[in-house]
């Protein structure tokens, strides 16, 4: 494991289910929904990432949130996974935090239904005006 791989893990003890270094420029890091805004406080503000995106997941038994996060000065990207369950996906928005994540998270609300209890301004982006509420297009339950 790199050191920065262990410097995450010894800062973040407590805060993380785990942290698994998947190549020399991949750290991907699980954190339960109560300790995302924790842990992206420090990577945005302590470490300096940027946030380079998010995306949305329907996976078999959950919803999963990575939250992609570039170490620029070191060509390394790092990871935040969350999951949550298909009966109740929300997670506590990283908006108010970091600027940049608005966008993209109402993105994932609005075409996964996955809510951001704190966010800003959910109202829709993408989709027409006249879209069925409640029906999310990219669930596999359509």
């Amino acid at each position: 494991m790199s050191e920065r791989a262990e410097n995450l893990k010894s800062a973040l003890s407590g805060k993380i289910i785990s942290l698994e270094e998947t190549s020399p420029k991949r750290i991907y890091i699980e954190v339960l929904p109560e300790n995302l805004l924790a842990v992206a406080d420090y990577i945005f503000n302590q470490l300096g990432a940027r946030l380079a995106t998010a995306s949305g997941m329907e996976m078999e038994k959950e919803f999963e949130i990575l939250y992609h996060f570039a170490l620029d000065s070191e060509h390394r990207l790092v990871m935040l996974r969350v999951r949550l369950p298909k009966d109740n996906p929300s997670v506590p928005s990283l908006a108010n935090l970091i600027k940049g994540a608005e966008f993209i998270e109402r993105e994932i609300h609005e075409l996964l239904g996955i809510d951001f209890p704190d966010h800003p301004n959910l109202k829709p982006l993408l989709l027409p005006e006249d879209w069925p509420e409640g029906f999310y297009p990219l669930r596999r339950e359509r």
